[in-house]
């Protein structure tokens, strides 16, 4: 994607085709490129390992290079946001996310929820923040079982009652997230992906030449 250079080997925004291999296409494109001008990129890849993959193969052209910026979404997020975004509130450190959600667990004693699958439960309270259904998700799904005419009242209710512990807790722990003076990581994510934007918005010039994603 160009950003208002008026070099580049290919200008305006490409997609790749699902079957060509991203970081073979990718090589090719930065071969076009002279070796002074790779410190001006940016690229953002799925994973780490991409990146070393790629800096080893530029290497294979270039002996020595000043290499571009090469990261992960979660790195670029977490870079630039030291930079450009001040935040309130801290994510939860991982570490306390399991030892909060335990001791909720322990303290409310659940007829259906119980230790032991707390990475499960908070990968899908996760999967609410994300999906932005903090405020409907529970609802819809009581509503899914409310419409279902196969089951036995019996099993609907022991279900709704089910979605109902998981709102409870889901409604407990990121109330004591907040006390301890937190938020949970989605949410952090979201408010400083939202501050980036604003503040890239604003920007007239941005500190690459060209970005690659």
């Amino acid at each position: 994607m160009e950003l208002g250079t008026t070099f580049s080997p290919k200008k305006g925004l490409h997609l790749l085709h699902e079957e060509e291999c991203m970081l073979t296409k990718l090589y090719e494109e930065l071969c076009l490129f002279e070796r002074e001008h790779l410190k001006d990129l940016l690229i953002v890849l799925p994973t780490h390992r991409l990146g070393t993959i790629l800096l080893a193969m530029l290497t294979q052209k270039w002996q020595a290079i000043q290499a571009p910026t090469i990261t992960t979404w979660d790195g670029f997020i977490e870079h630039s946001s030291h930079q450009h975004v001040k935040l309130p509130k801290k994510p939860l450190p991982d570490i306390s996310r399991e030892l909060m959600l335990s001791a909720l667990l322990k303290e409310k004693k659940y007829s259906y929820l119980s230790l032991g699958f707390e990475h499960e439960i908070l990968q899908f309270f996760g999967e609410i923040i994300d999906a932005s259904l903090s405020a409907t998700a529970f609802k819809k799904m009581r509503d899914v079982f409310l419409e279902d005419i196969y089951r036995s009242q019996d099993s609907l209710q022991a279900l709704i009652e089910r979605v109902d512990e998981l709102e409870a807790l889901f409604v407990s722990y990121r109330k004591l997230v907040g006390e301890k003076g937190f938020v949970l990581k989605q949410e952090h994510r979201q408010n400083t992906l939202q501050c980036l934007r604003n503040y890239y918005e604003n920007k007239q010039e941005l500190p690459w030449r060209w970005v690659y994603i």
